[in-house]
């Protein structure tokens, strides 16, 4: 995850989600670990990296977890995660593109009560549990407040 909240008030703001998006298309590998990928990310959109969202097998059941404990202002903070159960969707705009806009309640973690996934671009969850890291793009002001 990459904080944006730099960008908040310049034109870059509006866009970024579709110029994230073409540029994830145009890599050519599929690891968002790749630390040459976070770097050209970095470079390209001047934003730090602040954390990591994946899926976790919460009792059979697949729920993301948006986890700050391995970067950013929060590194090493063992509490700074949450992760989420789906508490209201709704189909994106372009829902033939983009996954849900989906309103999540933590049920675990210390990071937030509530996560709004909403401008997406692209992305369907995934079928089973694997360690797939997925970047993810938001406004994030208060992270550092844990």
């Amino acid at each position: 995850m990459l904080d944006t909240s730099c960008l908040y008030g310049k034109a870059e703001f509006a866009e970024i989600q579709d110029d994230v998006f073409d540029f994830w298309q145009k890599y050519n590998g599929n690891d968002t670990s790749d630390s040459n990928l976070i770097n050209e990310f970095l470079s390209e959109f001047n934003t730090p990296l602040i954390g990591y969202h994946y899926f976790v097998n919460d009792t059979g059941t697949l729920s993301p977890k948006f986890d700050f404990t391995s970067a950013g202002p929060t590194k090493g903070n063992p509490d700074a995660f949450v992760v989420g159960t789906k508490a209201v969707g709704v189909p994106a705009p372009n829902s033939a593109r983009d996954i849900d806009w989906l309103e999540l309640k933590a049920v675990s973690g210390k990071v937030a009560d509530e996560v709004f996934r909403v401008e997406t671009r692209g992305g369907q969850p995934p079928t089973s549990v694997s360690f797939s890291l997925s970047l993810i793009f938001f406004t994030c002001s208060n992270v550092s407040s844990l």
